[in-house]
């Protein structure tokens, strides 16, 4: 059986939501684009990942490397996100978030809702099997 896809999200502004890439990471570390035209917003992304909800999706990772902090609207995206994905047992984790992000997570106890991991590698090892090394 295959394992189910993983979309990664990365933030390309310093805040979360404005303009992002989203691949698709297979279970070799392998990654896709998913939406290529420049400037995909969270509404694109919503509406890719509503899509995709049926059909076997262990999660999404949001890749936050590049991003300087998040507010409320992007944390909603985040939970409209997960409640779209629950449904069929998929989860939103976050990676690579700087200590500004962490602390809101925490204070907003959304770190319960979405783990935070030091490292892709790790996120994307908490929805399904690691790449190979």
């Amino acid at each position: 059986m295959t394992p189910a896809p993983i979309l990664v999200i990365r933030p390309i502004t310093t805040i979360g939501v404005s303009q992002l890439l989203v691949l698709e990471r297979a279970a070799d570390g392998a990654e896709t684009e998913v939406l290529r035209r420049p400037g995909t917003d969270h509404a694109s992304v919503t509406a890719e990942i509503a899509r995709r909800a049926g059909d076997p999706l262990a999660g999404v990772v949001v890749d936050l490397a590049a991003c300087e902090w998040v507010d409320s609207g992007v944390l909603g995206v985040w939970v409209s996100w997960h409640h779209l994905l629950a449904r069929h047992g998929g989860r939103v984790l976050v990676c690579r978030a700087n200590e500004r992000i962490r602390n809101i997570l925490h204070i907003s106890q959304l770190d319960q809702l979405f783990p935070a991991s030091d490292t892709l590698d790790e996120a994307t090892a908490l929805l399904g099997p690691s790449p190979p090394s």
